[in-house]
Protein backbone atom coordinates (compact mmCIF):
# COMPACT_ATOMS: atom_id res chain seq x y z
CA UNK A 1 0.00 0.00 0.00
CA UNK A 2 1.26 3.47 -0.88
CA UNK A 3 1.83 6.05 1.85
CA UNK A 4 -1.07 8.45 2.28
CA UNK A 5 0.96 11.29 0.79
CA UNK A 6 1.97 9.41 -2.36
CA UNK A 7 -0.18 8.82 -5.43
CA UNK A 8 0.08 5.78 -7.77
CA UNK A 9 2.41 7.67 -10.15
CA UNK A 10 5.08 7.93 -7.42
CA UNK A 11 4.49 11.59 -6.72
CA UNK A 12 4.24 13.06 -3.24
CA UNK A 13 1.10 15.07 -2.63
CA UNK A 14 1.97 18.48 -1.16
CA UNK A 15 -1.43 20.16 -1.03
CA UNK A 16 -3.79 22.29 -3.10
CA UNK A 17 -3.66 25.85 -4.38
CA UNK A 18 -7.32 26.56 -4.98
CA UNK A 19 -8.56 23.65 -7.07
CA UNK A 20 -5.11 22.67 -8.32
CA UNK A 21 -3.35 19.74 -6.56
CA UNK A 22 0.41 20.13 -6.14
CA UNK A 23 2.79 17.15 -6.25
CA UNK A 24 6.55 16.60 -6.06
CA UNK A 25 8.25 13.86 -8.05
CA UNK A 26 11.12 11.80 -6.64
CA UNK A 27 13.63 13.50 -8.93
CA UNK A 28 12.77 16.95 -7.52
CA UNK A 29 15.87 16.53 -5.33
CA UNK A 30 17.90 17.40 -8.42
CA UNK A 31 16.78 21.01 -7.98
CA UNK A 32 19.04 21.15 -4.92
CA UNK A 33 21.92 19.60 -6.88
CA UNK A 34 21.35 22.06 -9.73
CA UNK A 35 21.48 25.06 -7.40
CA UNK A 36 24.67 23.82 -5.73
CA UNK A 37 26.48 23.10 -9.01
CA UNK A 38 25.40 26.22 -10.89
CA UNK A 39 25.34 29.02 -8.31
CA UNK A 40 25.88 27.62 -4.82
CA UNK A 41 29.49 26.48 -4.59
CA UNK A 42 30.62 29.69 -2.87
CA UNK A 43 27.51 29.94 -0.65
CA UNK A 44 26.77 28.76 2.86
CA UNK A 45 24.19 26.02 3.41
CA UNK A 46 21.69 28.59 4.68
CA UNK A 47 22.10 30.64 1.50
CA UNK A 48 21.78 27.55 -0.70
CA UNK A 49 18.52 26.68 1.08
CA UNK A 50 17.16 30.17 0.45
CA UNK A 51 18.14 29.98 -3.25
CA UNK A 52 16.41 26.59 -3.54
CA UNK A 53 13.26 27.98 -1.91
CA UNK A 54 13.30 30.93 -4.32
CA UNK A 55 13.67 28.58 -7.31
CA UNK A 56 10.89 26.22 -6.18
CA UNK A 57 8.53 29.15 -5.65
CA UNK A 58 9.45 30.49 -9.09
CA UNK A 59 8.72 27.13 -10.74
CA UNK A 60 5.46 26.81 -8.80
CA UNK A 61 4.26 30.25 -9.93
CA UNK A 62 5.25 29.44 -13.52
CA UNK A 63 3.20 26.24 -13.52
CA UNK A 64 0.35 27.92 -11.68
CA UNK A 65 0.17 30.43 -14.54
CA UNK A 66 -0.27 27.52 -16.94
CA UNK A 67 -2.82 25.86 -14.66
CA UNK A 68 -5.06 28.89 -14.19
CA UNK A 69 -5.28 29.56 -17.92
CA UNK A 70 -5.85 25.85 -18.62
CA UNK A 71 -8.84 25.88 -16.27
CA UNK A 72 -10.07 29.16 -17.79
CA UNK A 73 -10.24 27.60 -21.27
CA UNK A 74 -12.09 24.52 -20.01
CA UNK A 75 -9.37 21.93 -19.38
CA UNK A 76 -10.02 19.28 -16.74
CA UNK A 77 -7.90 17.35 -14.26
CA UNK A 78 -5.40 20.20 -13.93
CA UNK A 79 -2.46 19.41 -11.64
CA UNK A 80 1.10 20.61 -11.03
CA UNK A 81 4.14 18.42 -10.38
CA UNK A 82 7.52 19.77 -9.25
CA UNK A 83 10.23 17.70 -10.97
CA UNK A 84 14.00 17.65 -11.24
CA UNK A 85 13.72 19.51 -14.54
CA UNK A 86 11.48 22.21 -13.12
CA UNK A 87 7.76 21.63 -13.22
CA UNK A 88 4.91 20.11 -15.19
CA UNK A 89 1.33 21.26 -15.57
CA UNK A 90 -0.90 18.35 -16.58
CA UNK A 91 -4.46 18.52 -17.84
CA UNK A 92 -6.96 16.78 -20.08
CA UNK A 93 -9.51 18.08 -22.55
CA UNK A 94 -9.93 19.00 -26.19
CA UNK A 95 -6.81 20.88 -27.25
CA UNK A 96 -7.20 23.72 -29.73
CA UNK A 97 -4.07 25.54 -30.98
CA UNK A 98 -5.48 28.87 -29.74
CA UNK A 99 -6.00 27.48 -26.25
CA UNK A 100 -2.59 25.80 -26.25
CA UNK A 101 -1.00 29.11 -27.24
CA UNK A 102 -2.63 30.90 -24.31
CA UNK A 103 -1.68 28.15 -21.85
CA UNK A 104 1.94 28.09 -23.03
CA UNK A 105 2.29 31.87 -22.90
CA UNK A 106 0.91 32.08 -19.37
CA UNK A 107 3.96 30.52 -17.69
CA UNK A 108 6.68 32.91 -18.94
CA UNK A 109 4.27 35.86 -18.68
CA UNK A 110 3.70 35.06 -15.00
CA UNK A 111 7.44 34.90 -14.31
CA UNK A 112 8.15 38.18 -16.09
CA UNK A 113 5.31 39.94 -14.27
CA UNK A 114 6.50 38.61 -10.91
CA UNK A 115 10.08 39.62 -11.76
CA UNK A 116 8.93 43.18 -12.46
CA UNK A 117 6.92 43.43 -9.22
CA UNK A 118 9.85 41.99 -7.25
CA UNK A 119 12.25 44.46 -8.86
CA UNK A 120 9.98 47.33 -7.81
CA UNK A 121 10.18 46.16 -4.18
CA UNK A 122 13.95 45.70 -4.29
CA UNK A 123 14.62 49.02 -6.02
CA UNK A 124 12.66 50.78 -3.27
CA UNK A 125 14.79 49.24 -0.53
CA UNK A 126 12.29 46.61 0.53
CA UNK A 127 12.54 44.47 2.52
CA UNK A 128 15.08 45.85 4.97
CA UNK A 129 15.84 42.45 6.55
CA UNK A 130 19.07 41.10 5.01
CA UNK A 131 17.91 37.49 4.83
CA UNK A 132 14.58 38.35 3.21
CA UNK A 133 16.33 40.67 0.77
CA UNK A 134 18.73 37.88 -0.21
CA UNK A 135 15.76 35.54 -0.76
CA UNK A 136 13.85 38.15 -2.75
CA UNK A 137 16.86 39.03 -4.90
CA UNK A 138 17.22 35.40 -5.97
CA UNK A 139 13.47 35.16 -6.43
CA UNK A 140 13.77 38.10 -8.85
CA UNK A 141 16.69 36.46 -10.69
CA UNK A 142 14.97 33.10 -11.10
CA UNK A 143 11.73 34.64 -12.35
CA UNK A 144 13.57 36.83 -14.85
CA UNK A 145 15.79 34.00 -16.10
CA UNK A 146 12.97 31.45 -16.29
CA UNK A 147 10.66 33.91 -18.02
CA UNK A 148 13.24 34.77 -20.69
CA UNK A 149 14.60 31.23 -21.12
CA UNK A 150 11.18 29.62 -21.44
CA UNK A 151 10.15 32.21 -24.03
CA UNK A 152 12.84 30.99 -26.45
CA UNK A 153 11.23 29.23 -29.44
CA UNK A 154 12.95 25.93 -28.69
CA UNK A 155 10.61 22.95 -28.34
CA UNK A 156 9.59 21.72 -25.76
CA UNK A 157 10.10 25.06 -23.96
CA UNK A 158 7.01 27.26 -23.76
CA UNK A 159 8.31 29.43 -26.59
CA UNK A 160 8.61 26.34 -28.78
CA UNK A 161 5.11 25.23 -27.78
CA UNK A 162 3.85 28.69 -28.73
CA UNK A 163 5.60 28.50 -32.11
CA UNK A 164 4.01 25.11 -32.75
CA UNK A 165 0.54 26.37 -31.80
CA UNK A 166 0.83 29.42 -34.06
CA UNK A 167 2.10 27.25 -36.92
CA UNK A 168 -0.85 24.88 -36.48
CA UNK A 169 -3.24 27.83 -36.66
CA UNK A 170 -1.91 28.95 -40.05
CA UNK A 171 -0.76 25.73 -41.69
CA UNK A 172 -0.93 21.96 -41.83
CA UNK A 173 0.19 19.74 -38.95
CA UNK A 174 3.20 18.27 -40.77
CA UNK A 175 4.41 21.69 -41.90
CA UNK A 176 3.92 23.13 -38.40
CA UNK A 177 5.98 20.36 -36.82
CA UNK A 178 8.81 20.64 -39.33
CA UNK A 179 8.90 24.44 -39.02
CA UNK A 180 9.01 24.28 -35.20
CA UNK A 181 11.76 21.66 -35.30
CA UNK A 182 13.89 23.79 -37.62
CA UNK A 183 13.23 26.91 -35.58
CA UNK A 184 14.27 25.07 -32.41
CA UNK A 185 17.65 24.07 -33.85
CA UNK A 186 18.35 27.53 -35.28
CA UNK A 187 17.39 29.28 -32.04
CA UNK A 188 19.47 26.89 -29.93
CA UNK A 189 22.62 27.43 -32.02
CA UNK A 190 22.11 31.20 -32.07
CA UNK A 191 21.57 31.28 -28.29
CA UNK A 192 24.67 29.20 -27.57
CA UNK A 193 26.68 31.29 -30.02
CA UNK A 194 25.52 34.52 -28.38
CA UNK A 195 26.46 33.16 -24.96
CA UNK A 196 29.95 32.24 -26.19
CA UNK A 197 30.43 35.75 -27.61
CA UNK A 198 29.29 37.42 -24.38
CA UNK A 199 31.24 35.00 -22.14
CA UNK A 200 34.31 33.87 -24.14
CA UNK A 201 35.99 30.81 -22.72
CA UNK A 202 33.13 30.17 -20.32
CA UNK A 203 30.66 27.59 -21.65
CA UNK A 204 29.19 25.55 -18.74
CA UNK A 205 28.80 21.85 -19.39
CA UNK A 206 25.31 22.12 -17.88
CA UNK A 207 24.23 24.51 -20.66
CA UNK A 208 25.54 22.16 -23.35
CA UNK A 209 23.74 19.17 -21.81
CA UNK A 210 20.49 21.13 -21.47
CA UNK A 211 20.57 22.28 -25.11
CA UNK A 212 21.34 18.74 -26.28
CA UNK A 213 18.45 17.38 -24.23
CA UNK A 214 16.03 20.00 -25.59
CA UNK A 215 17.04 19.38 -29.21
CA UNK A 216 16.84 15.62 -28.75
CA UNK A 217 13.33 15.99 -27.32
CA UNK A 218 12.33 18.32 -30.17
CA UNK A 219 13.62 15.88 -32.79
CA UNK A 220 11.95 12.88 -31.15
CA UNK A 221 8.55 14.59 -30.83
CA UNK A 222 8.38 16.68 -34.00
CA UNK A 223 10.12 14.67 -36.72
Amino acid sequence: MLPATMDPTNRFYLGHIGKVPIYAAFDAIFIVIFVFLVVGQSMSMDQILLVVIALVLTVLLHELGHALVAMAVGMRGVSITITGLGGLCSYTGERHPKHELLISAAGPATNLLVAWVTWVFLSNGMPSDETLRFLLSWFWRWNLWLGIFNSLPIFPLDGGQMALSISRMIGREHTARRFTLGLSFVTAFVAVGAYMVMSPGNLPIFLILMVMFLLYTAYRELR
